[in-house]
């Protein structure tokens, strides 16, 4: 059947096909595997911004259970699009597992390592093409000599990562997740023995030594540039009356999923700062939005709107500002969260986006090292910011404009608890309103000689030693936590029913 899976309309009419085939005779749909995906070879800078948003299209709003790849655990150079979208996707894909084990329906990710796939032959004339569209001042930072010591490197690395055609590797990882009475979580189909062992110790290194793999392979006052969303709004006359530094501050307007107010507070600023005669020092992105409810409640438009802020607002912003860094050599922070490291029940479409950006950073770190630009995360534990207040009106919002028949399958009685947990989970991880502990991370992070890749800041001490070896645990443990806290949904308790 022909489905371009960033078509709705084309899966529409597969699945209207797929549901009359089944009922004509009498069977049931047993797995779904999804497969489709693309990549987009080259530096953050390097090529139009659309090649981020049609990467991101395939490969993240177009699946429900995941082909997903090694690249959604480890970030590799010049594939930051792809790298992050697959580190969206098994996000997602862990928020859906935990979801649908209540309705016993179990959700496993093919990870492979790369093979000589169609992608294999479009990695050359990817990287080619994103050099040849961009800008004629971001090639010259670079040069065609770099460009052609890239060119090697790919080469090498393509050379020794894709050294086989032979897919049963994969294929067999598929079958077995479908027809396994038991199938793993995650299934990691390699076709060299290194690969094998490797990939699993990497997220065990600090983030410092495998930058420097990387690297080797390949009391001031300043003046602030704040953006709002609105000049209107209560923050913004909060900022130019209330501030400390008020007389030292310029409020924009700039929504970071518009492009022409992006260009419009860009060419303020440059201009601004000629004027002046000062460079940029640091460019702080903290633009974000939450939305609460399972990942398959709520209109789809939710998910693209939480991307288009979280992931490509902080993308356009950070493209659009890296030549004013790159001059002074200052510092790019990116507000994150532990929601990127860690996937809560209820938060699965927030946290697919921070799982994202992180990798993102990842890449631009170390992409960036080679202008003497340090970037740095800050991936804060929940505090009660606005994002606090809006939580229960966006899960209920989510839950009222959910299909008829998704709603009668979690019952009534299920949304109710998961107020209940949302609420659980609020008061554990939310309290305090004291924010300094974020804005000093974050003032260390552009004025600090040598700052952290990674900042963590935490409301209690509880949170700070436990997070980190969340990540360390087996998957199946950590399911099973967030399993113990839910109830069972109307469908399940009626199958139950029925048996008996």
């Amino acid at each position: 059947m022909e489905m371009d899976v960033t078509k709705e309309d084309q899966i529409d009419r597969c699945y209207d096909l797929v549901e009359s085939d089944l009922q004509t005779s009498g069977c049931v749909l047993w797995a779904v595997v999804n497969n489709a995906g693309i990549l987009t070879y080259g530096h953050i800078e390097w090529g139009p911004f659309d090649e981020f948003t049609k990467t991101f299209d395939v490969n993240v709003f177009g699946r429900i259970v995941i082909t997903a790849s090694m690249g959604g655990r480890l970030t590799a150079d010049n594939l930051s699009a792809y790298c992050s979208s697959k580190a969206a996707i098994i996000s997602f894909s862990i928020a859906l597992r935990r979801e649908m084990r209540k309705f016993r329906v179990k959700v496993s990710t093919i990870e492979p390592a790369f093979f000589k796939t169609g992608v294999y032959y479009s990695v050359i004339p990817s990287f080619e093409r994103n050099w040849i569209q961009t800008p004629d001042s971001v090639r010259q930072i670079y040069g065609d000599l770099y460009f052609a010591d890239q060119m090697k490197s790919v080469k090498r690395r393509r050379k020794l990562s894709m050294s086989s055609r032979n897919m049963d590797i994969v294929v067999n990882d598929m079958i077995d997740a479908v027809v396994s009475r038991s199938p793993n979580r995650v299934y990691s189909p390699v076709n060299l023995f290194v690969f094998k062992v490797v990939p699993p110790l990497i997220p065990l290194i600090p983030q410092w030594i495998i930058d420097r793999i990387f690297y080797e392979m390949d009391s001031t006052k300043p003046e602030v540039y704040a953006t709002v969303l609105s000049e209107q709004s209560v923050g913004a006359q909060d900022l130019t009356t209330k501030c400390k530094f008020a007389d030292n501050m310029c409020v924009l307007e700039m929504n970071v999923t518009k492009e022409d107010q992006i260009n419009r507070c860009y060419d303020f600023v440059e201009s601004d700062l000629q004027k002046n005669g000062c460079v940029l020092w640091a460019v702080v992105n903290n633009a974000g939005v939450v939305t609460c409810g399972h990942t398959e409640w709520g209109p789809f438009d939710e998910i693209t709107k939480t991307f288009d802020v979280n992931v490509f607002g902080v993308i356009r912003v950070t493209r659009k500002f890296t030549p004013l860094i790159r001059l002074s050599q200052g510092r790019i922070v990116i507000v994150a969260s532990l929601g990127g490291r860690i996937v809560a029940d209820n938060l699965g479409v927030y946290c697919m986006s921070k799982f994202s950006i992180i990798s993102y950073s990842d890449a631009l770190r170390r992409e960036m090292r080679k202008f003497k630009v340090k970037v740095s995360t800050i991936e804060p534990l929940l505090f009660k910011t606005a994002m606090y207040e809006m939580a229960k009106p966006s899960l209920d919002k989510n839950w009222m404009t959910t299909d008829d028949t998704i709603r009668e399958a979690y019952g009534e009685h299920y949304f109710a608890h998961q107020l209940k947990v949302l609420d659980w989970e609020f008061k554990i991880g939310m309290g305090t309103k004291n924010l300094d502990i974020v804005v000093n991370d974050m003032i260390a992070a552009v004025v600090s000689v040598s700052p952290n890749r990674r900042y963590t800041p935490v409301n209690r001490f509880t949170f700070k030693i436990i997070p980190p070896f969340i990540p360390l645990l087996p998957q199946w443990i950590v399911d099973r936590v967030f399993y113990a806290m839910n109830t069972k949904p109307a469908f399940v308790k009626k199958s139950n029913q029925n048996k008996v």
